[in-house]
């Protein structure tokens, strides 16, 4: 539970993404009174593409839920996970960051 209400979610995490693989970053949220389990998943797309690379090397991914400005329903609840799909080399994630944004 966020002490104060959020507008917005930063999410980044350096990725290294294969020619054969897919990363999704998904986030929900809801309020107080609200169960967060009945929320739906929402996609959010990457600030920029992510390059995708065979030489193991990680690129950041960057993910800024709400926009600059923090255009979500305010909440105080928040879930976010990755997908990771591969239909070969499968792709990893390290150094996670999230952050909540307020006004």
């Amino acid at each position: 539970m966020l002490p104060e209400p959020a507008v917005g979610i930063d999410a980044r995490g350096d990725c290294w993404l294969p020619d054969s693989a897919e990363v999704d970053f998904y986030y929900r949220t809801a309020q107080t009174d609200e169960d967060i389990t009945l929320q739906p998943w929402i996609l959010q797309e990457p600030r920029e593409p992510i390059p995708r690379r065979n030489d193991g090397n990680y690129n950041r991914a960057e993910y800024l839920a709400g926009g600059q400005n923090g255009t979500l329903k305010p909440f105080n609840q928040a879930q976010t996970k990755w997908v990771m799909k591969a239909g070969g080399q499968s792709p990893a994630l390290k150094d996670i960051a999230i952050t909540f944004l307020a006004h």
